[in-house]
């Protein structure tokens, strides 16, 4: 009895005749029964394929050459071309089909006399940025000078092009530190695009990537870029993405004073915006007479400061300098406020603050004001309140850790008389959602 005939490469299966309009070249008709042949047998003509550890994987592979040669047939029976993947899984050594595209053809490579009058419009599309910057290097400079030229003309349009962008931060690892600076002066010549290109969430990067790239040193590079922002800090303080570009400023030069001027000029407005406040932060980092100007205006308006959602950072920043006489000063502003602030959402932090890191004189005063002996009512109030409960933490950790670590007799007798009127209202304490966080503290002797 006949054996059933198998597949094998040593010989080819008989194949009925079929009308050779349903059917590619043969060249390419062979090449797609050889890869519709069993794993095992293709394993052994294609040697080149990779190896999986498993089995399910290589078929895996084996199915995707397959589909790979369909694609290549139908393109070459409808004349057109199938991108090979950038991430294939597996190579074959198969004969690629080459057709030629008939629309959207960008050529390997150009002549800087095609380019040349057209840079802008290629930086900004994908495939053109990358062969220009690939011309460069491969060594052809000769057209560096023109597409300098050119983009000087539109650094708008570059910058705030994600294509564009991409191709200005790769153009500047090429240039030298003059042409730099020639499209430094270049970008800066209109303040007013100038500033939209830093507020914009894509200029903004190549804003960073150019101001990385100066001289620290150069005082005639700083002059620039100073007399750029002047004028626009507080824009650029109040949006997020011109407050990167100031982060990226001070890593270059130090904040000078007509910067600091323009901030203290506008504290309060600066330091109420969710990126102005870290502004601020660092403008007080830096010792100049600016500086002193700042901290008067945020104790000026402490109080506003403290109850504002972004506000009270200032004022907590300023406290945890702990500096006696502008802690002081601080404490001053907010007297008669503390139990307001207390009870606000905000403003207990900056309450917290000071039991957290102000000076020991202090906390015998805020203790006095905001659990006010003769105030049993509110006292209870603070106890169940959403913040106050943290805040009467804070001044049971404060006053506990005043006797352990100085043998601050003061501090035990303020810690003993709150344990003792916050005993006398566990009745009220025990099953309350916050007034229990408060007794727990006291009754397990934990201060977390």
């Amino acid at each position: 009895m006949d054996r059933q005939w198998r597949p094998s490469f040593s010989s080819n299966p008989p194949s009925p005749p079929s009308p050779s309009h349903h059917l590619p070249s043969p060249s390419l008709q062979d090449q797609f029964s050889r890869l519709s042949l069993s794993g095992s047998d293709s394993a052994s003509q294609f040697p080149n394929l990779p190896r999986p550890n498993n089995n399910d994987s290589y078929h895996h592979d084996l199915e995707y050459q397959l589909n790979r040669m369909r694609q290549l047939i139908f393109a070459a029976a409808n004349q057109e071309v199938v991108p090979a993947p950038r991430n294939s899984r597996a190579t074959t050594t198969a004969t690629t089909i080459t057709v030629p595209r008939t629309r959207g053809f960008v050529p390997s490579m150009m002549s800087w006399e095609e380019i040349k009058g057209n840079v802008l419009k290629y930086a900004t599309e994908k495939e053109y940025s990358l062969m220009m910057i690939n011309k460069f290097e491969l060594g052809h400079m000769e057209g560096l000078k023109m597409v300098i030229s050119e983009i000087k003309e539109g650094l708008s349009l570059i910058l705030m092009n994600s294509c564009g962008n991409e191709f200005f931060h790769k153009l500047l690892d090429i240039l030298d530190h003059q042409d730099i600076v020639d499209i430094l002066k270049a970008l800066v010549a209109n303040q007013h695009e100038f500033l939209r290109i830093c507020l914009d969430n894509i200029g903004t990067r190549g804003v960073q990537k150019l101001l990385s790239c100066l001289d620290s040193d150069s005082l005639e590079e700083k002059a620039v870029v100073m007399n750029a922002i002047r004028g626009s800090v507080v824009a650029l303080a109040k949006n997020m993405n011109g407050f990167h570009v100031l982060k990226a400023l001070t890593k270059v030069y130090e904040i000078t004073g007509p910067i600091l001027s323009e901030v203290a000029d506008h504290c309060v407005e600066i330091a109420m915006d969710r990126s102005g406040c870290c502004v601020l932060q660092n403008c007080i980092q830096v010792l100049s007479p600016e500086r002193d100007r700042i901290i008067r205006e945020i104790i000026h308006h402490a109080l506003e400061l403290s109850e504002s959602d972004y506000g009270n950072y200032v004022v907590q920043y300023v406290i945890g300098l702990k500096d006696f006489h502008i802690t002081q000063e601080v404490l001053m502003a907010l007297h008669g406020y503390l139990i307001r602030l207390t009870k606000n959402k905000f403003g207990s932090h900056v309450v917290e603050k000071f039991f957290k890191e102000g000076h020991d004189e202090f906390v015998e005063p805020i203790i006095s004001e905001v659990f006010n002996e003769n105030d049993d009512a509110n006292f209870l109030e603070i106890l169940q309140h959403p913040t106050g409960n943290f805040v009467a933490q804070s001044a049971l950790r404060r006053t506990k850790m005043m006797h352990l670590n100085h043998g601050v007799c003061m501090g035990l007798c303020m810690y003993q008389r709150l344990v003792e009127r916050i005993d006398a209202n566990y009745a009220f304490l025990h099953s309350h959602i916050h007034g229990k966080r408060v007794l727990s503290l006291i009754r397990n002797n934990r201060f977390r």
